[in-house]
């Protein structure tokens, strides 16, 4: 290769040396800066336009993918779509959120900016506009819990979630102190991570759904688990449904927990063991939630008792979720 060398009184620049190298610094900047702006984001697989339109901060059109991510470098911005067939770009000022709504496009995709929280005490911390999933919280020591955006009254903590049986809840003293299972699947959060959060004046919502697909939920005001060396004993109070349910937590007030392996029970044999799960029992329950994920009515089955008005029997549940709001 030849270079164009041009005097300029003493000094001589070579021309083409320097042409090269402005190229070359400069391809590297867009590169990296281009590698920058699409790692700010993640792609969003399942999801609906018009599960957003309300949320559109401006439409554009752009020739590449990058160069609508670079219109979402603001902090108002949160997520973007991009059409490559009409080349249309969209910002929004909410994450866009997951849902399997059985779409699938060659050319439309959704993109959400990846935000790092640098301080949450509870998932009540979280903004609305950000979707539901697992998060970080601060306090004397960090934990991740499942953060549920959508349900009204929220955010709420998830600290326990049944749904599928995947999970089998018939667990040894040691597993209900750390916890178990999937954040993301079925799960308990662990005695341990239960009391930093509750030392925070929570309430307790406990969701349910029946095999026949009845949902209802009831919520106490008062919901405290002393230390372990008390063996968790459970205290709740203020409670309340709008769905007629009995109280069957209130049998277990008072109780220490129990596990197949740490009999607590006010029983003379050993309530875990009998049925078939780990609990508040006295002798032994009105519920029984970390029982057998079963659809049979009975005494060893995920049960909220009359769960059915009519149903005089230990009626058998088919998803639970616990879950904690600050008060």
């Amino acid at each position: 290769m030849s270079f164009l060398t041009i005097s300029l009184g003493t000094k001589h620049v070579h021309y083409g040396i320097y042409v090269l190298m402005v190229y070359i610094l400069g391809s590297i900047f867009r590169l990296n800066s281009a590698i920058s702006t699409d790692y700010n984001f993640r792609e969003v697989t399942k999801t609906k336009e018009q599960n957003h339109v309300g949320a559109v901060l401006q439409t554009s059109l752009w020739n590449y993918k990058l160069g609508c991510a670079s219109t979402c470098d603001t902090s108002n911005c949160l997520s973007f779509s991009y059409n490559s067939v009409t080349l249309e770009c969209k910002t929004y000022g909410e994450e866009i959120c997951y849902h399997d709504d059985g779409v699938t496009s060659s050319s439309l995709r959704f993109y959400t900016k990846v935000v790092i929280f640098s301080s949450l005490s509870h998932c009540g911390d979280v903004p609305h506009v950000h979707c539901s999933g697992v998060y970080t919280i601060d306090g004397t020591s960090n934990i991740d819990v499942y953060c549920d955006i959508d349900t009204a009254g929220g955010p709420w903590t998830i600290v326990a979630n049944r749904y599928d049986g995947s999970v089998d809840f018939y667990k040894t003293w040691n597993e209900y102190r750390n916890g178990f299972g999937d954040l993301t699947g079925e799960f308990w959060l662990g005695f341990e991570n239960l009391r930093l959060l509750l030392a925070q004046n929570m309430k307790l919502r406990i969701e349910m759904e029946g095999w026949s697909g009845t949902q209802r939920y009831v919520e106490y005001s008062t919901f405290q688990i002393s230390d372990e060396a008390s063996e968790y004993v459970l205290t709740v109070g203020g409670y309340y449904t709008p769905d007629g349910l009995f109280n069957a937590l209130s049998y277990h007030n008072g109780r220490r927990f129990s596990t197949l392996d740490n009999d607590n029970d006010g029983f003379s044999g050993n309530c875990a063991s009998s049925a078939h799960g780990a609990w508040w029992y006295d002798e032994c329950i009105d519920s029984n939630l970390f029982g057998i994920y079963q659809s049979e009515n009975g005494y060893q089955s995920m049960v909220w008792k009359y769960f059915y008005a009519t149903d005089t029997s230990y009626t058998a549940v088919k998803k639970v979720r616990m879950m904690l709001v600050k008060k």
